[in-house]
């Protein structure tokens, strides 16, 4: 048996009593605005202020930074991370622009001819903003030495020294021909000098005999000339070694003064600019290689004059081997460089030619 359930009393709420709206205070114009005192701000406008630098309220992540990029050691590298916005980006340029300008602007590098090993080009560095007025003084060097070297090489002086050597080698090869042929008389022989060497002609009763009487002669008599012939070969053989002997110096003695001929022509040139780049080794070692490769190889700077316009060709060829080839230039880099590579793929990051 269950307890009868009471019943609620509801209740009417007693009325509002009508109260009229209240009538609207006034305000008065003075105080529809509040003046600053600008007294104690000590600009103008805010032109006069300096921009804000940094990051608000990260000052361990901008002291972590500058930890980081004050390592100027190899293989030390700074990750930076953090949401979208933050001004991570706006952050490290900042502080990298700083930086930057104060470190060592790096070396300009030059790729050159190599003359012990043509087929490995060598990449050479240079205080910045020196290998591109390197490049074109080398050029200019060059192409004066091409213009200068057969000037002074066909001159009329220089012409008759190299004629006067030769003539000289003549008469003394002229003088062992006459020894040759008093030694050969002497065995009953005639020498002739022809382009394919020294033709020995046996002489009967002191007179030149032809092939055709020669083989007339008896056994016994073609087997004494034969025999005398022996006689005569060391003769001929020493004659070819001293001919040989008077042509190799003969042609250094030509060589000799057209090398200083040379050096006369570039030394200036060469010796300047190893004045100017005095402080870097390589360049200097190189300007030498080049200074040695053109004495040894004038030819090169000496078109064939029988053709005119063979020889104008010539002059225009470039000589590759004294040419540099500029890989990097930082002349308009002050500082330390600051790449932004959105892209940092491998040849993005490390270059490549």
């Amino acid at each position: 048996m269950t307890a009868p359930t009471p019943k609620t009393k509801t209740t009417t709420p007693a009325p509002v009593p009508f109260r009229p709206a209240r009538k609207p205070k006034t305000l008065k114009s003075a105080a529809g605005y509040r003046v600053a005192n600008l007294a104690p701000l000590a600009f103008e406008t805010t032109l006069d202020l300096e921009v804000l630098e940094g990051v608000i309220e990260q000052e361990r992540a901008i002291d972590a930074l500058e930890l980081g990029l004050s390592l100027d050691r190899r293989n030390y590298n700074v990750y930076v991370a953090g949401e979208s916005g933050t001004g991570k980006t706006t952050m490290v340029r900042t502080l990298l622009s700083r930086l930057a300008p104060k470190r060592k602007t790096p070396d300009d590098w030059i790729c050159i001819h190599n003359f012990k090993d043509p087929t490995e080009p060598r990449a050479l560095p240079m205080a910045a903003g020196t290998a591109t007025p390197f490049k074109n003084a080398l050029a200019q060097l060059i192409t004066q030495l091409r213009e200068q070297v057969p000037k002074t090489f066909h001159a009329k002086e220089h012409q008759e020294k190299v004629q006067g050597i030769l003539n000289q080698g003549l008469d003394r090869e002229n003088e062992c021909f006459v020894a040759l042929s008093k030694e050969a008389e002497k065995i009953g022989f005639t020498v002739k000098s022809t382009k394919t060497g020294i033709v020995t002609i046996p002489k009967v009763d002191d007179k030149v005999i032809s092939n055709k009487d020669y083989a007339h002669l008896s056994d016994e008599e073609r087997r004494r000339i034969e025999e005398a012939r022996k006689l005569l070969d060391p003769h001929i053989s020493a004659f070819l070694q001293r001919t040989r002997d008077i042509e190799l110096d003969t042609h250094k003695q030509i060589q000799d003064i057209q090398r200083l001929l040379g050096e006369t022509v570039s030394g200036t040139g060469f010796g300047e600019l190893k004045t100017t780049y005095a402080k870097n080794a390589g360049v200097v070692q190189y300007l030498d290689q080049i200074y040695a490769d053109i004495l040894e190889n004038l030819g090169k700077f000496l078109p064939d004059e029988s053709d005119p316009s063979e020889a104008r060709e010539a002059l225009k060829r470039p000589l590759k081997e004294y040419e540099v080839n500029v890989l990097v230039d930082n002349s308009d880099v002050k500082g330390a460089p600051v790449i932004f590579e959105t892209r940092p793929t491998w040849s993005n990051l490390f270059g490549k030619i």
